[in-house]
């Protein structure tokens, strides 16, 4: 099994307003970042989990799922089999 991990970074071409701009200035100078794509960045990040809450239903979901028995086949031929029976 490869256990490596790719991260991909990817170039925009942002267009901002004055006030908009002024804001990523801000969050620049204001913590410390080198530039303003850290800054734009550091906004992104800092937002994310407002966007990427999980649904309290697929959490139970989840749960479910990880204490639930599984069914183990050697191979697909097995599978195949067992699909057929149900």
């Amino acid at each position: 099994m490869n256990d490596r991990i790719f991260f991909v970074m990817v170039r925009v071409i942002v267009t901002l307003d004055d006030f908009q701009d002024r804001i990523v200035s801000i969050v620049k100078s204001r913590h410390g970042l080198r530039s303003r794509a850290a800054a734009i960045s550091y906004l992104i990040q800092d937002s994310a989990d407002d966007y990427l809450e999980l649904k309290p239903s697929f959490i139970k979901k989840l749960e479910r799922a990880r204490t639930s028995k599984h069914l183990h086949f050697k191979n697909v031929e097995e599978l195949r089999k067992h699909i057929e029976k149900c």
